[in-house]
């Protein structure tokens, strides 16, 4: 046979009065051990030791958020040093002259910047090969709209700036062709 009974504090103590056949919780006892005995909740120095703790998580979390800013600007300043490297590899594998042996530039691949900064493609001529956007938030600046790769890796200087809110992160490109971030 079963017995069911409400949860009581003291019970380890004082054992179950209807096995044991203690009168601790009848008559008056009952409410002088009341407040004490039945689990009727949280007290207020348990919700003051919870709002403290979860004040010292939100403390030690809150200045790590900005951490993750940097991590993702870190992250899209190696992806556009990638897709440059990118352009750079197609137009080594195509260097196109005119007939009076002069490069022809508008034929070569090239790197364009959207003129609101929120992203770049690559284009072949007039042909857009690929286009990547940046993600809500970045801006892209460039000194020069196109960035164009010679068969030897020649190209113009070009320095490109991705902003992130107030951080920013520069990637630049030497006329031999060197990319590097600063």
């Amino acid at each position: 046979m079963e017995i069911q009974e409400e949860s009581h504090s003291l019970r380890a103590l004082f054992g179950n009065r209807k096995l044991c056949g203690a009168n601790l919780w009848g008559g008056n006892n009952r409410y002088v051990f009341d407040f004490v005995v039945l689990d009727r909740g949280s007290s207020i120095v348990e919700v003051i030791i919870a709002v403290v703790i979860m004040a010292a998580v939100l403390g030690i979390a809150l200045p790590t958020i900005g951490f993750v800013d940097q991590y993702r600007l870190d992250y899209e300043v190696s992806l556009l040093v990638k897709r440059l490297e990118y352009v750079k590899k197609l137009s080594g594998d195509m260097d196109i002259f005119v007939a009076k042996g002069y490069r022809d530039n508008n034929k070569l691949p090239k790197l364009v910047v959207d003129e609101e900064g929120g992203g770049y493609t690559c284009r072949i001529g007039n042909k857009t090969r690929e286009s990547w956007s940046l993600p809500p938030g970045f801006m892209l600046i460039c000194n020069r709209q196109e960035t164009v790769f010679h068969r030897n890796g020649e190209t113009s200087n070009c320095t490109f700036k991705l902003r992130l809110k107030d951080k920013s992160r520069k990637v630049v490109v030497d006329r031999v062709g060197r990319i590097r971030i600063e």
